[in-house]
């Protein structure tokens, strides 16, 4: 069960253009004098509709442009050519299994970041990582990544930092797109999607419904996906509107199981033996409903309701060799059910105080999730259950405030307050009250246009999962607490150039972890303390070429307790892409990318006794052909592969015994029409 919270995608093709932090507003050249200019880039995930340029913070705005001309296979793929993100899989290029890592953070590192799509936390309540699988690549808008602490607006799920997946577009174009596509290990797929609106009417739809089929590239790794999701607003002269969406996922899939490191080396694409996954169904549907209500010029009021469920179950099957030719077989059976409802209210008023602007915001968090399900273990001569019932009520509320001093400086300051009540029936102790508090505080400089400094100081949280509690001892663990200080900032300039950075320090106390050989978790006994900085610089021109170089340094370390001098384990302490792509003539353009990631320790590795992971590096090429002849105007082909040289590697081990092989050299082809 341990092995299922984490999750991996193909890092494979990075971005051919540079996805750059502050890429607020766009430009398309008709001549080298005359521009055409779009409206900034209203940044979804901030809750109070700010521009990347306006907020206090590195931001990185993955555009849906961007993502089609970069060869991106899925979400999980997109997200792994951002700065700073790096994602952990299990190999065989299966989205639904996937942990994606912010600010060095390793085990578990999927409950310090909240991913939402259109505002609706795609976070589990329990230890399984957030399902990428169910947003069709083909229905993304754009991707809006947050590093460092958001628990003041966003909760204790945000501590390492926030991931927003817009779906919805802002205007009424019409636009219907169909997309095949095939490639190595039997993968094979498509989509099918359509978008508009009635502009007098000022209502907009959307709809989008895809599958996909994949063998996967392990022995007892396939994978199949069904997704659909849908929307429904209504906008009204005076700002407001009126929001109705839902999402339907279905997925099937096996675990090959890890292997010994002589056996990854020499076989990787070999199925565990003796421990394999051989059928687990997740379903998933949701309900989200939202809404803006504009009072006058200054004040606003606004509003998101969303409920969802989720049933998991699978079947696993292990085998024990006693030796002498006696194997005996061990069967796992555990369905379990998620519920959760969330209301978040809030008030907005950008009255002036005095000769200054000011923006202040308040708003609350009320959520209730319920998982509910049992483990069946049938041996070779008996039965055994352990039904587990786990439940938590959070009820949060926040305040932010920025005060303008200029038009180019302005400070800021928030505070949170939560209240958690959890509850789990298969614990000794089967309750616990959480009353917790998050700050945040800090300066932003815009000395010129499209440019931007900042420093920020934070205070955040994060609650344990309700399963995340003990059960060998019944013990509940307690909430992790720190601070952190960034300070950075984004600059466009020249047109052509984009260049931001940020610098960053932490320290956690409580850090949860969990101890293979006690089977519980535990809250660390000493601090954890994250040192790092991540830097872009890139270039393009439109029609001609671009290129991108990102850079991520971070030294995560256990202070003081018994883990004292020790690095965290799953964090590797650098990460490095180079992307470009060089238009042949027009309508065909080439693109390459190369990646490294570090050493790292193995899952549970506290003493980092076990040795490290090597570091590897990825090569990928791709091109894409977007004809404007008439007969084929509206297509785009593209190939790409990744894994150029068949690296074999892996970035995801547990113990320093067993390992999952990431996927080797893989090819694929797509084709889409859009009108």
């Amino acid at each position: 069960m341990k092995t299922l919270k984490f999750a991996a995608v193909l890092a494979s093709a990075y971005a051919s253009f540079p996805v750059i932090a502050a890429d607020a507003a766009g430009r398309t050249e008709t001549n080298r004098t005359e521009t055409a200019e779009l409206p900034p880039v209203v940044v979804e995930a901030s809750r109070i509709d700010s521009t990347a340029e306006e907020m206090p913070q590195r931001v990185e705005i993955v555009t849906r442009e961007r993502i089609a001309a970069s060869g991106a296979r899925d979400v999980v793929d997109a997200l792994a050519r951002c700065t700073g993100v790096f994602v952990r899989h299990l190999g065989g290029g299966n989205p639904a299994l996937t942990d994606v890592s912010l600010r060095g953070y390793g085990e578990n590192s999927s409950g310090r970041v909240r991913v939402t799509v259109d505002g609706e936390a795609l976070n589990n309540p329990d230890m399984s990582t957030a399902d990428f699988s169910r947003i069709p690549l083909d229905a993304v808008e754009r991707i809006e990544v947050l590093p460092g602490p958001q628990t003041v607006m966003h909760g204790g799920s945000a501590s390492a930092g926030l991931i927003n997946i817009v779906t919805e577009k802002k205007d009424y174009s019409k636009r219907t797109s169909a997309e095949i596509h095939a490639g190595s290990w039997g993968t094979v797929g498509g989509s099918l999607g359509t978008r508009g609106g009635d502009e007098d009417a000022m209502i907009a739809y959307w709809a989008n419904g895809s599958w996909d089929h994949s063998d996967g590239y392990r022995s007892n790794s396939r994978f199949d996906l069904w997704r659909a999701n849908g929307g429904l607003r209504k906008d009204f002269e005076n700002g407001s509107w009126l929001k109705l969406s839902s999402f339907w996922s279905d997925t099937q899939y096996e675990l090959p199981g890890p292997l010994s490191r002589g056996v990854w080396e020499d076989r990787p694409r070999d199925a565990n033996p003796y421990y394999r996954i051989y059928d687990y169904w997740r379903t998933s549907y949701g309900l989200n409903f939202s809404g803006l209500g504009k009072i006058d010029d200054d004040n606003a009021l606004k509003f998101v309701f969303t409920y969802s469920y989720r049933r998991d179950q699978f079947t696993s099957l292990y085998f024990r060799d006693y030796g002498g030719g006696s194997v005996t077989a061990y069967n796992q059976h555990s369905p379990f059910s998620s519920y959760s409802l969330s209301f978040l209210p809030q008030y907005i008023n950008t009255s002036r105080i005095g000769s200054f602007d000011n923006e202040f915001t308040l708003g609350g968090d009320l959520r209730w999730d319920l998982r509910r399900g049992r483990n069946s273990y049938s041996y070779p001569t008996y039965v055994w259950q352990q039904k587990e019932d786990q439940s938590r009520w959070t009820m949060g509320g926040f305040a932010r405030d920025e005060f303008f001093l200029l038009d180019e400086l302005s400070v800021f300051a928030g505070a949170r307050l939560e209240r958690a009540m959890t509850r789990s029936k298969s614990l000794d102790n089967p309750s616990r009250n959480d009353n917790l508090a998050a700050g945040e505080a800090g300066v932003i400089y815009r000395p010129v246009e499209e440019a931007k400094l900042f420093a920020k100081w934070s205070h955040f949280y994060r609650l344990p999962f309700v399963d995340e509690t003990g059960y060998a001892s019944g013990n509940v663990v307690s909430p992790e607490q720190g601070w952190s200080v960034d300070v950075g900032g984004d600059w466009k300039f020249l047109d052509d150039f984009t260049v931001g950075g940020v610098l960053y320090v932490s320290e956690t106390e409580d850090e949860i972890y969990y101890d293979p050989y006690r089977f519980d978790n535990f809250n660390l006994p000493g601090n954890v303390r994250r040192e790092g900085f991540d830097v872009n610089f890139g270039w393009e021109r439109e029609k001609v070429a671009g290129v991108c170089l990102r850079y991520g340094w971070v030294n995560a370390e256990i202070k003081d307790g018994d883990y004292d001098g020790y690095r965290v384990p799953a964090v590797p302490r650098q990460q490095l892409s180079l992307d470009g792509h060089v238009y042949v003539w027009s309508e065909f353009f080439v693109r390459g990318g190369f990646r490294y990631v570090g050493e790292q320790y193995s899952i549970s590795d506290f003493r980092n006794s076990a040795g490290e992971l090597d570091g590897y590096g990825l090569f990928s090429v791709g091109c894409q052909y977007q004809p404007e002849w008439r007969w084929l105007k509206g297509f785009t082909f593209s190939f790409d592969v990744d894994n150029l040289f068949d690296k074999t590697y892996c970035d995801y081990s547990t113990y320093g015994e067993n390992f999952w092989p990431g996927a080797g050299r893989s090819y694929m082809f797509k084709i889409a029409y859009s009108f």
